[in-house]
C-alpha cells in the first residue's frame, strides 16, 4: 500500500514529464507556424516547398500520435488566423494533424530517442510513415480539399479534367517536398539521440 510520502514522490516525478510535453507542444506549434509563414518557397499559386512537414513528423516522433495530432491541427489553425492565406480548408487542417499522428503511432510507446531502437529501425519506420503520409495526406486528403474549396472556373478544374487527374498531378509535384522532409526527419535523430535528458522524459 502506498504511503502518503510515496504518493507525493510519485506525483512529483510526473510533474517534470507533464511540463516537458507542454513545453514541446508549444515549441512545435510555434516552429510550424513560423516555418509555414517565413520558411516557405512558393512554386506557383497553389504549390509550395516548406519544412513544415519535417516539424510535424518530429512532433509525432517526440510527443506520440495523439499529441502530435494536436500540434498539427493547432499550428495550422493558428497559422491561418495569424496570417490568412486563401480560404480556410478543414481538409488541410486534418492532413496537418495526420502528418504528426502517423509518424507517432509508427513507433508505438517506443520513441526514437530510446537507444534500444536502432537508427536502421528509425529509418525504416520513419520512411514508411512518410510514405503513408504522402499517399494519404498529400495525394488524397489535401488534393481533395483543394479541389473542393477551389472555384470550378479556376485553372485547377480547367487544366485537370477530373479529381483523379488532379491527384496524380499533385503526387508528382509534391513528391520532392515530401522526400526532403522525410530525410530531414530521420537524420535529425543522429544528433538528438545524444541528448541524455530527452530519454528521461520520453
Amino acid at each position: 500500500m502506498l504511503t502518503k510520502n510515496s504518493q507525493n514522490d510519485s506525483s512529483f516525478k510526473r510533474q517534470p514529464k507533464k511540463l516537458f510535453y507542454l513545453i514541446f507542444i508549444a515549441l512545435f506549434i510555434d516552429l510550424a507556424v513560423i516555418a509555414n509563414a517565413y520558411l516557405t518557397i512558393r512554386i506557383g499559386p497553389l504549390f509550395k516547398f516548406s519544412v513544415t512537414l519535417f516539424i510535424y513528423f518530429l512532433a509525432g516522433y517526440v510527443l506520440g500520435g495523439p499529441l502530435g495530432f494536436v500540434v498539427g491541427v493547432l499550428s495550422d489553425v493558428i497559422g491561418f488566423f495569424a496570417m490568412p492565406d486563401g480560404v480556410f480548408n478543414p481538409y488541410i487542417v486534418l492532413a496537418s494533424g495526420l502528418y504528426a499522428f502517423i509518424p507517432g503511432i509508427m513507433f508505438g510507446f517506443k520513441r526514437p530517442f530510446n537507444r534500444e531502437i536502432s537508427m536502421k529501425e528509425i529509418a525504416v519506420k520513419g520512411s514508411l510513415a512518410c510514405f503513408i503520409c504522402y499517399l494519404l495526406c498529400t495525394v488524397i486528403i489535401t488534393s481533395f480539399g483543394i479541389w473542393q474549396f477551389t472555384s470550378a472556373t479556376s485553372s485547377i478544374h480547367v487544366n485537370h479534367s477530373s479529381l483523379l487527374a488532379w491527384c496524380v498531378y499533385r503526387a508528382g509535384v509534391q513528391l520532392p517536398n515530401t522526400v526532403v522532409n522525410c530525410i530531414l526527419s530521420i537524420l535529425i535523430f543522429i544528433p538528438l539521440r545524444r541528448i541524455k535528458f530527452m530519454k528521461n522524459y520520453l
